[in-house]
This record gives structure tokens, sequence and C-alpha cells, in this order.
């Protein structure tokens, strides 16, 4: 059975080759008629976490305990993402992305093998690389907008709900099925969309679906922007908010409020999303507020900050009240940037929520101070991130655990601290060009007394984490 499914791979994808490069020629022999254009980027790291357990003596299971495994993880990621775009004429546009690799796991080197055969010291064998067309999508101007059809990139404001992730080391990007129009008056501009997301292998089995439509007015002269959207989202046939059942229906309604606004030499800006609707027949009301401020000091100094409120789940079963912003949406490289109870399981493979990066942003009001000075090709910047749970766990009951994303019972003789901690990164980056660039960023994070927590007699130790990421990226 091995061998017959390996053939159809095999014959999938020499189809698929052939079906390329036959496209690849004709597009070539109608030079006249289209044009092809590329873009893309490129990039490669290496991750160094030290003491990601906080301490090696804590037990694996129960409150915010870490699963074992090295003390100190080092592991690769690799991700090249190309954008080919054909234009027809001069109102239809044929866009493209194809991944080499994936940017939520991309991990290659000295990973841990997920077959037998390269279990061995003397194998030399590489698996698992995948290439894959993941938007395509039509654009083709009209007298009344923009039409966009197709597998399509979706972004609004912050990214809190929305994050198209095309930044060179962005791992997450917003992607639908839609079909969008995009028409312009002036200063004001109105999307109404359709979206339908991916559902899986059974069409049958459910899906889910956004109808949307966004408001924006953005005037350049006075570096003005803002704009709602409005996002209705149902559904039937997938996670609910706990992940441990299924939701038989969703039925939610967002307003997304976006403002950014300049000062002179101050920029700021905020999103706000505001959702209410019903998961499995359960209320869900929760909202985020995330707030981003610039000031240009002076030609080679730059400061900033940003702060947030993002509601936790609390031990209520009967009503949803957490927010779970976009897992794009990124603060520091430690407390918002790995999902540590990953860092010990099995997290190279196919589920998402065993990816070591997806830890979206929940259940925090947040803090972070940050500096970034430009000498020459050089980027030097700082950034210090504090942080406070606002839903903690008692002795007695239960708690929505915000790792595992389940409701679990509640033990040990003292309650859960807010306090999350707080963090210090410091980076450099050399751009020796437009297109290329290399990075290198250190981090410490001071664990609270939240980690503490086990659910147990015996609480938790908490050492310092410590990370250091080097990086390559390329834009072409």
């Amino acid at each position: 059975m091995e061998k017959v499914n390996a053939l159809r791979l095999k014959t999938v994808f020499g189809w698929t080759l052939t079906l390329g490069l036959a496209c690849v020629t004709v597009l070539g022999s109608q030079a006249g008629a289209v044009d092809l254009d590329w873009t893309g980027d490129f990039r490669a790291e290496n991750h160094w976490i030290n003491n990601y357990r906080m301490n090696s003596a804590n037990a694996q299971s129960g409150g915010y305990s870490i699963p074992g495994g090295s003390s100190v993880p080092q592991f690769q990621t690799l991700f090249l993402r190309l954008k080919p775009r054909v234009v027809v004429n001069d109102n239809v546009y044929l866009h493209s992305e194809w991944w080499l690799g994936n940017p939520a796991y991309g991990v290659f080197g000295d990973s841990a093998p997920s077959t037998a055969d390269r279990r061995t010291f003397e194998s030399t064998l590489s698996q698992g690389a995948q290439v894959s067309a993941q938007r395509f999508w039509a654009e083709v101007l009209t007298d009344v907008g923009n039409v966009h059809v197709g597998r399509a990139p979706l972004n609004w404001g912050l990214g809190l709900v929305w994050n198209a992730g095309n930044g060179v080391y962005d791992r997450f990007q917003s992607t639908g099925d839609v079909v969008r129009l995009v028409s312009k008056f002036g200063a004001f501009s109105f999307a109404p969309a359709a979206v339908k997301y991916s559902a899986g292998s059974s069409v049958s089995a459910g899906g889910l679906s956004d109808y949307a439509i966004s408001l924006k007015y953005e005037n350049p002269d006075d570096d003005f922007e803002g704009g709602v959207n409005f996002i209705r989202r149902v559904g039937r046939g997938f996670g609910s908010y706990s992940d441990s059942s299924v939701a038989s229906d969703i039925n939610t309604t967002t307003w997304d409020i976006f403002t950014r606004k300049k000062f002179g030499k101050f920029e700021v800006a905020a999103e706000a999303p505001i959702v209410s609707g019903k998961v499995s027949g359960v209320t869900y009301s929760s909202y985020a507020l995330a707030g981003e401020g610039r000031m240009v000091w002076s030609e080679t100094w730059n400061l900033a900050a940003k702060l947030g409120h993002i509601p936790g789940q609390g031990s209520s079963q009967a009503e949803y009240t957490g927010f779970f912003l976009h897992p794009n949406y990124k603060l520091g490289l430690i407390l918002f940037q790995y999902q540590l109870a990953n860092l010990g399981g099995a997290n190279v493979g196919t589920a998402a929520d065993r990816s070591v990066f997806n830890a979206p942003i929940t259940n925090t009001n947040y803090l972070q101070l940050a500096t970034e000075h430009r000498l020459g090709k050089w980027q030097l910047r700082g950034a210090w991130t504090y942080a406070r749970a606002l839903e903690v766990a008692g002795t007695t009951g239960s708690y929505f655990n915000q790792w595992s994303r389940k409701f679990e019972s509640a033990g040990g003789t003292v309650a859960q601290s807010s306090a999350l901690g707080w963090e210090l990164d410091a980076g450099a980056t050399l751009h020796w060009d437009d297109q290329f660039d290399f990075k290198a960023d250190a981090g410490l994070f001071f664990p609270g007394d939240f980690f503490k927590y086990s659910a147990a007699a015996s609480a938790n130790q908490t050492g310092t984490v410590a990370a250091f990421v080097m990086g390559v990226g390329v834009k072409f």
C-alpha cells in the first residue's frame, strides 16, 4: 500500500511539474501578450533557547508545567516564498504565491526525525520538503473598483484579526478564498467581501466563512487614516473555544476599528476589535485593544511603545470572554514569540497548534518600550516588555489553561499569581543592501509567579529563560 501511495504521489507530482513547465513555455512564447513579474523573499534562522522549562525539576504535566526535553533546544527554520504575477493586460492581473517549506514550522538541520530511517547515525537523508501554491487570485480593474477572485491575502489595521503576513520573518498568514470588490471614492475606500476558509477534506462536514465590509478614510495630506471592518463569521464543524470539543455552530460579529495619525515626529496607531455572538450555543462576547506609538527623536534615533489590553477566558464555561490575537502579531523575543509548552513535545508535524511559534497573545495587559539606533548600514535595537495576566486559577473549581486551550481542574494550596513577568531584548541588523540583511537578537525572560502554578501541592520553580536568534533575510 505504501508503494502504491508513493507511486500515486510521484504521478501527481509529475503531472503538476509537467503542467507548470507547459504554462511557463506558453507564457514565454506569448511574451508579446503578457508579462511575468517575479518577487519574493527568503529567510534562514537559527534558534537557541536555554531553560525553556524554567527549571528541570518541575513536573512535566499539570497547570503551566512544560513537558521534558533538551534543556537547550537548538533548531533552524528555512522558508522561501515566490510571488509570480502575470500581467495579462492593463486591466487583468493574475497573482500567485508559492511556498517552499512551511513558515510556521520550516524546521531543518538537526530537527527531530519523524521516521525511523533517519534515527541512525550514518543516515544522510533529508525528508519533509514541500512545494505548494498557497495563494492565487485574479485582480480585475473595472469602472466600479478592483475585483479580487481567488485565494487571496487578508489584512486590516495592525493585524490583530486579519494579518497577511507579508514580512520576511512572518510565520502566519491570513488567507481565504474570496470574492472582493475594492472601490475608492476620493479619500474613502469601500470593500465588501465574501471569504471561505479551508475546511479540510470534507465539504459536508462543515466550514467557516466571513462576510465582511470595510470602510476606510485615508488622507495623506493630514497623515491620517481610520476605518472599521465589519466581519460576520458563520460556520460549523470547527473547533470550539476549548480545544477539548468541536463547535456545532459558529455565529459571531466583529467590529474591527482602526486608526493611525502622525503628528510631526510622533505617530500613533490603535486597533480595537469588538466581537459578539455564539459558539456552540454559548454566548461569546469579547474585545481587544492594542496601541502603538513611535517618535523620530533624530535622524538616527527612534523611540517606540506598544501597549495592549487583551482579555482572557475566566473559569466559567457559561460564557466565552477571551480574545486571541492573530499569532503573527508578536512582542519581544520569548514570552510572546515561542509557545514554550510545545518545545518539549512533538512539535515537528502537521498540527498547527504544535508549532513552537503559535503563541497568540491573550489574557494580558502588556507594555513594551523600545528604542532603535541607525548607524550606517547597521540598525541597533533594544526593548523592555512587561506583562500581567487578567484571569488566574484558584485552588478549587476550574480554570482555562491558555496554553492547552482547555478548561482544567484547579488545585494546589496557593492561587495563581497575575504576574507574567518581564523581558529584556537586544539585537542588531546589518542591511547590506536593499535586498539582503543579517540579524542577531538576544533576549532574557524573567518569569513571574504566574508560571509557578502547577495545580498541585508543589509549585513550579521559575528560572530565567534565555534565547538567541541569528537570521538571514533576502527580498527580491
